[in-house]
């Protein structure tokens, strides 16, 4: 199973979405509205519309990142 934090603004769909894209990026669970520091759980998708510039790279060593329309 992946490991992945998606970053997206508010009202993109994070939520609405969840069950299908984590289905579709080959995850086994989903952690809404996770936010920097809580930590990362393996397998899991991490939805956040913190930017991706402010998580800390640490997280990039455990997960992968998916950010998508910030400017």
């Amino acid at each position: 199973m992946k490991t992945i934090i998606l970053t997206a603004p508010q009202g993109w769909g994070k939520t609405r979405n969840a069950q299908a894209l984590r289905t579709e990026l080959g995850c086994s669970r989903v952690w809404d509205q996770w936010r920097p520091p809580m930590p990362i759980r393996p397998g899991t998708l991490h939805l956040t519309n913190v930017q991706a510039q402010h998580i800390d790279a640490a997280y990039m060593l455990q997960a992968d990142l998916v950010s998508r329309g910030w400017d």
